[in-house]
């Protein structure tokens, strides 16, 4: 249950929609996508929500929530466009955080980060 009422979540869709994120062990098979950039991948958890007005996606909030994950987790990096592969592994980590706390969850999972 959570805030008292029950939650069955069937999907990672459903689960994402009812506000839980989970950070998996296995960063590099089901954690990121290596050969694609740090914007790529803090922002996939959440990507529908950053469609405009007439269904386009809106790229000013995406550079801006993209630095956001890179300052607000200090990531180590020459800028978003760099492929997340190429970073370290905590940096790597980082990223992942940090694309799950744009999702604004109610419950973040981690399994050991």
């Amino acid at each position: 249950t959570l805030h008292g009422k029950k939650i069955n979540n069937h999907t990672a869709n459903e689960a994402i929609n009812h506000g839980f994120a989970l950070v998996t062990e296995e960063r590099r098979s089901t954690g990121i996508y290596a050969y694609l950039d740090i914007g790529f991948n803090s922002l996939i958890s959440n990507i529908r929500n950053y469609k405009n007005k007439v269904g386009l996606l809106d790229n000013s909030r995406m550079k801006s929530d993209t630095q956001w994950v890179i300052d607000s987790m200090r990531v180590k990096t020459p800028g978003h466009r760099t492929q997340i592969g190429s970073l370290s592994g905590g940096n790597q980590q980082k990223v992942i955080i940090g694309r799950w706390l744009l999702t604004q969850p109610e419950i973040l999972m981690l399994d050991e980060p």
